[in-house]
Protein backbone atom coordinates (compact mmCIF):
# COMPACT_ATOMS: atom_id res chain seq x y z
CA UNK A 1 0.00 0.00 0.00
CA UNK A 2 1.21 3.47 -0.84
CA UNK A 3 1.42 6.44 1.49
CA UNK A 4 0.11 9.52 -0.29
CA UNK A 5 0.50 13.16 0.68
CA UNK A 6 -1.78 15.55 -1.20
CA UNK A 7 -0.26 18.95 -1.96
CA UNK A 8 -2.74 21.55 -3.21
CA UNK A 9 -1.66 24.26 -5.62
CA UNK A 10 -2.84 27.87 -5.82
CA UNK A 11 -6.61 28.39 -6.19
CA UNK A 12 -7.41 24.68 -6.22
CA UNK A 13 -10.21 23.00 -4.24
CA UNK A 14 -8.49 20.21 -2.29
CA UNK A 15 -11.45 19.63 0.04
CA UNK A 16 -13.71 18.72 -2.86
CA UNK A 17 -10.98 16.50 -4.31
CA UNK A 18 -10.50 14.75 -0.95
CA UNK A 19 -14.26 14.32 -0.58
CA UNK A 20 -14.34 12.52 -3.91
CA UNK A 21 -11.31 10.38 -3.03
CA UNK A 22 -12.94 9.46 0.27
CA UNK A 23 -15.87 7.88 -1.60
CA UNK A 24 -13.54 5.20 -2.99
CA UNK A 25 -13.98 2.06 -0.86
CA UNK A 26 -10.23 1.40 -0.68
CA UNK A 27 -9.00 4.88 0.23
CA UNK A 28 -8.72 6.53 3.63
CA UNK A 29 -8.86 10.27 2.82
CA UNK A 30 -7.93 12.14 5.97
CA UNK A 31 -7.99 15.80 7.01
CA UNK A 32 -4.78 17.75 7.63
CA UNK A 33 -5.17 18.50 11.34
CA UNK A 34 -3.11 15.65 12.79
CA UNK A 35 -0.41 15.93 10.13
CA UNK A 36 -0.10 19.65 10.77
CA UNK A 37 0.24 18.99 14.48
CA UNK A 38 2.92 16.37 13.80
CA UNK A 39 5.04 18.68 11.64
CA UNK A 40 4.58 21.65 13.96
CA UNK A 41 5.81 19.43 16.81
CA UNK A 42 8.94 18.63 14.77
CA UNK A 43 9.54 22.33 14.22
CA UNK A 44 9.12 23.05 17.94
CA UNK A 45 11.57 20.27 18.85
CA UNK A 46 14.09 21.71 16.39
CA UNK A 47 13.81 25.11 18.03
CA UNK A 48 14.17 23.57 21.47
CA UNK A 49 17.18 21.47 20.47
CA UNK A 50 18.91 24.49 18.98
CA UNK A 51 18.24 26.71 21.98
CA UNK A 52 21.59 25.88 23.57
CA UNK A 53 23.62 26.18 20.42
CA UNK A 54 23.34 27.60 16.92
CA UNK A 55 20.02 29.40 16.63
CA UNK A 56 20.43 30.43 13.02
CA UNK A 57 17.67 29.76 10.54
CA UNK A 58 19.86 27.27 8.66
CA UNK A 59 20.51 25.26 11.81
CA UNK A 60 16.83 25.11 12.69
CA UNK A 61 15.86 24.04 9.19
CA UNK A 62 18.49 21.29 9.16
CA UNK A 63 17.21 19.89 12.45
CA UNK A 64 13.61 20.02 11.22
CA UNK A 65 14.56 18.31 7.95
CA UNK A 66 16.40 15.56 9.82
CA UNK A 67 13.46 14.81 12.12
CA UNK A 68 10.67 15.55 9.65
CA UNK A 69 11.17 12.48 7.49
CA UNK A 70 11.12 10.11 10.45
CA UNK A 71 8.07 11.83 11.94
CA UNK A 72 6.15 11.59 8.67
CA UNK A 73 7.09 7.92 8.21
CA UNK A 74 5.87 7.15 11.73
CA UNK A 75 2.67 9.10 11.07
CA UNK A 76 1.82 7.02 8.00
CA UNK A 77 2.68 3.78 9.82
CA UNK A 78 0.10 4.68 12.45
CA UNK A 79 -2.47 5.53 9.76
CA UNK A 80 -1.92 2.26 7.95
CA UNK A 81 -2.32 0.24 11.15
CA UNK A 82 -5.52 2.13 11.95
CA UNK A 83 -7.23 2.13 8.55
CA UNK A 84 -5.82 -0.90 6.74
CA UNK A 85 -6.04 1.14 3.54
CA UNK A 86 -3.81 3.38 1.43
CA UNK A 87 -3.95 6.67 3.33
CA UNK A 88 -4.17 9.98 1.53
CA UNK A 89 -3.59 13.01 3.73
CA UNK A 90 -4.12 16.61 2.76
CA UNK A 91 -1.09 18.70 3.63
CA UNK A 92 -2.21 21.97 5.17
CA UNK A 93 -0.69 24.65 2.92
CA UNK A 94 -0.34 26.95 5.92
CA UNK A 95 1.68 24.35 7.82
CA UNK A 96 5.40 23.50 7.63
CA UNK A 97 6.48 22.22 4.22
CA UNK A 98 10.20 21.78 4.62
CA UNK A 99 12.04 19.32 2.38
CA UNK A 100 13.30 16.19 4.11
CA UNK A 101 16.92 15.08 4.19
CA UNK A 102 15.78 11.45 4.20
CA UNK A 103 12.30 11.42 2.63
CA UNK A 104 9.91 8.75 3.95
CA UNK A 105 8.34 6.17 1.65
CA UNK A 106 5.60 8.42 0.27
CA UNK A 107 4.17 9.58 -3.02
CA UNK A 108 3.00 13.14 -3.62
CA UNK A 109 -0.35 13.70 -5.30
CA UNK A 110 -0.21 17.29 -6.53
CA UNK A 111 -3.41 19.16 -7.39
CA UNK A 112 -2.82 22.02 -9.82
CA UNK A 113 -4.57 24.35 -12.22
CA UNK A 114 -3.16 26.61 -14.90
CA UNK A 115 -2.31 30.22 -14.18
CA UNK A 116 -4.99 31.32 -16.65
CA UNK A 117 -7.76 29.31 -14.98
CA UNK A 118 -6.58 30.49 -11.56
CA UNK A 119 -6.93 34.10 -12.73
CA UNK A 120 -10.44 33.38 -14.01
CA UNK A 121 -11.32 31.77 -10.67
CA UNK A 122 -10.59 35.01 -8.82
CA UNK A 123 -12.63 37.00 -11.34
CA UNK A 124 -9.77 38.73 -13.08
CA UNK A 125 -9.00 36.53 -16.06
CA UNK A 126 -8.69 39.44 -18.49
CA UNK A 127 -6.17 41.40 -16.43
CA UNK A 128 -2.64 40.70 -17.66
CA UNK A 129 -0.94 41.49 -14.37
CA UNK A 130 -3.18 39.04 -12.51
CA UNK A 131 -2.34 36.28 -14.98
CA UNK A 132 1.36 37.14 -14.62
CA UNK A 133 1.06 36.95 -10.83
CA UNK A 134 -0.72 33.60 -11.17
CA UNK A 135 2.14 32.30 -13.35
CA UNK A 136 4.67 33.36 -10.72
CA UNK A 137 2.63 31.75 -7.93
CA UNK A 138 2.43 28.49 -9.88
CA UNK A 139 6.17 28.51 -10.60
CA UNK A 140 6.93 29.11 -6.92
CA UNK A 141 4.61 26.26 -5.96
CA UNK A 142 6.25 23.89 -8.44
CA UNK A 143 9.70 24.74 -7.03
CA UNK A 144 8.48 23.93 -3.51
CA UNK A 145 7.10 20.58 -4.66
CA UNK A 146 10.31 19.72 -6.52
CA UNK A 147 12.33 20.59 -3.42
CA UNK A 148 10.27 18.42 -1.09
CA UNK A 149 12.78 15.59 -1.38
CA UNK A 150 10.54 13.01 -3.08
CA UNK A 151 11.84 11.56 -6.36
CA UNK A 152 10.17 12.77 -9.54
CA UNK A 153 8.72 9.34 -10.38
CA UNK A 154 6.71 9.46 -7.15
CA UNK A 155 5.16 12.86 -7.82
CA UNK A 156 1.78 12.59 -9.56
CA UNK A 157 0.23 15.75 -10.99
CA UNK A 158 -3.54 16.18 -11.27
CA UNK A 159 -4.89 19.02 -13.41
CA UNK A 160 -8.02 20.08 -11.54
CA UNK A 161 -9.63 21.76 -14.55
CA UNK A 162 -9.08 18.68 -16.72
CA UNK A 163 -10.54 16.49 -13.98
CA UNK A 164 -13.68 18.63 -13.79
CA UNK A 165 -14.10 18.46 -17.57
CA UNK A 166 -13.66 14.69 -17.81
CA UNK A 167 -13.90 12.97 -14.39
CA UNK A 168 -14.68 9.53 -15.81
CA UNK A 169 -11.68 9.78 -18.10
CA UNK A 170 -9.20 10.89 -15.43
CA UNK A 171 -10.30 9.20 -12.19
CA UNK A 172 -9.19 5.72 -13.38
CA UNK A 173 -5.67 7.04 -14.05
CA UNK A 174 -5.55 8.74 -10.64
CA UNK A 175 -6.64 5.46 -9.02
CA UNK A 176 -3.88 3.59 -10.84
CA UNK A 177 -1.31 6.12 -9.63
CA UNK A 178 -2.54 5.64 -6.07
CA UNK A 179 -2.63 1.86 -6.48
CA UNK A 180 -6.34 1.19 -5.86
CA UNK A 181 -9.23 -0.27 -7.85
CA UNK A 182 -9.94 1.75 -11.00
CA UNK A 183 -13.13 -0.11 -11.91
CA UNK A 184 -16.47 1.40 -12.92
CA UNK A 185 -18.09 1.11 -9.47
CA UNK A 186 -15.21 2.87 -7.72
CA UNK A 187 -15.11 5.64 -10.31
CA UNK A 188 -18.89 6.07 -10.14
CA UNK A 189 -18.64 6.57 -6.38
CA UNK A 190 -16.10 9.36 -6.81
CA UNK A 191 -17.91 11.03 -9.70
CA UNK A 192 -21.07 11.23 -7.59
CA UNK A 193 -19.73 11.74 -4.06
CA UNK A 194 -21.87 11.69 -0.95
CA UNK A 195 -23.21 15.04 0.23
CA UNK A 196 -21.89 14.34 3.75
CA UNK A 197 -19.13 16.75 4.82
CA UNK A 198 -15.69 15.33 4.08
CA UNK A 199 -14.37 16.00 7.58
CA UNK A 200 -17.23 13.98 9.11
CA UNK A 201 -17.07 11.09 6.68
CA UNK A 202 -13.31 10.71 6.89
CA UNK A 203 -13.22 10.07 10.62
CA UNK A 204 -10.15 10.03 12.81
CA UNK A 205 -7.49 7.54 13.82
Amino acid sequence: MRNILLIAGPVTDPHRFMSELGCHPDIAALPPVTLGNTLHAVARRAVSAASGGDRSGDALLTLAREEGGAALASYFTTLRASTGKPAIVLHDPSGPMFPFLNPPDIDLLVLTRTAESAAVAVGAGAIARVIDAAHKALESFERRVAGFGVSADRIHMVDEEALRRDPRGLWPEICRQIGVDDGVDAVDAMVRPSVAPWSLRSGRF
